[in-house]
């Protein structure tokens, strides 16, 4: 499933001003999905899986510890 794949990122498109910003500050080690903005709609609120540096194949081992994160 992730075998081969670059480390996904979280993107913002601003439809007021036409633009789409990257979001900053998630580490590397760390594939976020199910982003979210919280009740102010200023921060972001996501799940994200820890890969660590030795992958071990999602494949094979989907059991890896997940943590909901803000920023």
């Amino acid at each position: 499933m992730l075998n081969g794949k670059k480390n996904p990122a979280i993107y913002i498109f601003d439809v007021v001003k036409n633009e789409v910003q990257k979001v900053t500050g998630i580490p590397d080690n760390l594939y976020p999905c199910y982003p979210m903005f919280d009740k102010s709609g200023e921060g972001l609120v996501f799940h994200a899986i820890d890969m660590p540096k030795k992958k071990l194949g999602a494949i094979f081992c989907l059991n890896r510890p997940t943590s909901i994160y803000a920023i």
